[in-house]
């Protein structure tokens, strides 16, 4: 079983570790402050989504750091945590605590979690992975949770490249609003 620990950071936040291999990295009295690049990136496309609430779901959490960063750029988002691991928020609470009304935390396989929401989102994060190797997901699945100008954006990782950002935007003919907003995520929660 992978151990998962907090432990400081020399900038004054907090890593999640999982086996000792950094996760996420969480300032917990600034949450816009995004140490890790990877993240800044996907926090990017956060600022580049139109003004406003956002409909976000993160389908990978540890430490929620860019859900946190989602809530305090963009009041009154709605943002969906999705990650399998059951001790997860046993651990956030106790270490890495989530203010009220910043996020909902499913803890189930992100693709059993797209199979029953009829949630649409204006932007899916996909950041799956077990140790170095990505968890597979089924990505029409994925994208068709999104609106009509919607994006998915996927983490991916190996080792001779890096850290890259794979960013898609809807098909074609989705059928979804054209921003989902807050309000859409209040219409079903899991």
């Amino acid at each position: 079983m992978t151990v998962l620990e907090v432990v400081p950071a020399p900038d004054g936040g907090s890593y999640l570790l999982a086996d000792g291999v950094v996760q996420s990295h969480v300032d917990l009295e600034h949450p816009t402050r995004i140490a890790i690049p990877y993240v800044r990136d996907l926090a990017d496309l956060v600022d580049a989504l139109p003004p406003g609430p956002a409909n976000v779901l993160h389908l990978g959490g540890a430490g929620c750091t860019l859900a946190r960063y989602t809530a305090a750029t963009r009041p009154g988002s709605h943002n969906v945590v999705v990650d399998s691991d059951k001790r997860l928020p046993r651990l956030l609470a106790r270490h890495l605590p989530i203010p009220p009304d910043t996020l909902e935390l499913h803890t189930l396989p992100a693709q059993t979690y797209l199979r029953r929401t009829r949630t649409v989102f204006d932007l899916i994060v996909i950041d799956l992975f077990t140790g170095p190797t990505p968890v597979p997901i089924d990505l029409e699945l994925a994208a068709s949770r999104l609106t009509r100008t919607g994006l998915l954006a996927h983490h991916l990782y190996a080792p001779h490249t890096g850290h890259t950002i794979a960013v898609t935007p809807a098909p074609r003919g989705q059928a979804g609003p054209p921003l989902a907003g807050a309000a859409a995520g209040e219409a079903e929660r899991t």
